[in-house]
């Protein structure tokens, strides 16, 4: 599952970077933001859309499952969390 979503990791990073530049906001609030929707990205691309930004995501897509909770029971879910640590 990881080897197919891997990609869309790095893609919503890049379109989160392309929409919160364009805002006409202070830099420190930009920064927060973005640092949300990066936060956000593993549990978007694994089903996860509570906490999505609108401009990013409008809900589960039809037969769309969460399987973070099949990654929690392989230990999955704690190692791509160990990278969100350092943002």
């Amino acid at each position: 599952m990881l080897k197919e979503r891997r990609l869309k990791l790095r893609s919503g990073i890049t379109y989160a970077i392309k929409y919160r530049s364009k805002l006409d906001d202070p830099l420190n609030y930009k920064i927060t933001l973005l640092r949300e929707d990066i936060k956000n990205r593993p549990y978007h691309v694994f089903g996860s859309h509570d906490k999505c930004a609108n401009y990013f995501c409008d809900g589960p897509k039809p037969g769309e499952r969460n399987i973070i909770s099949e990654m929690e029971n392989c230990g999955l879910w704690q190692d791509i969390l160990f990278w969100e640590q350092e943002i």
